[in-house]
C-alpha cells in the first residue's frame, strides 16, 4: 500500500497572506502616490523613496513594492474609473 502524495507548500512571508498580499503601509502608501500623480502641478518633483520612507515608515524595498502597486491602481483607475 502506498502513502497519498501530499503536497508541502513553501513558507510564506510573515506579511504575506491570500486576502491582503501587501501589507497595509505598503497600500496605504500606493494609493497616497496614485492620488498625487493626478494632482501634482508639473516641476512640482519630490524624491520619492525618501519621502515614502519617511512619510509611512517603510523600507526601501517596501516603496519600491508600493510605487510599482501605485502604477496599478492608476491604471484600474483609468481603466475603470
Amino acid at each position: 500500500m502506498t502513502t497519498p502524495h501530499t503536497h508541502t507548500r513553501a513558507a510564506r512571508h510573515p506579511r504575506e497572506s491570500r486576502d491582503l498580499p501587501h501589507g497595509p503601509e505598503i497600500v496605504r502608501a500606493a494609493q497616497w502616490i496614485a492620488d498625487r500623480q493626478s494632482n501634482v502641478p508639473a516641476g512640482n518633483i519630490c524624491p520619492i523613496l525618501p519621502t515614502l520612507k519617511a512619510r509611512f515608515g517603510l523600507t526601501d524595498a517596501d516603496a519600491a513594492e508600493a510605487i510599482l502597486l501605485a502604477g496599478n491602481f492608476s491604471v484600474c483607475r483609468r481603466a475603470f474609473g
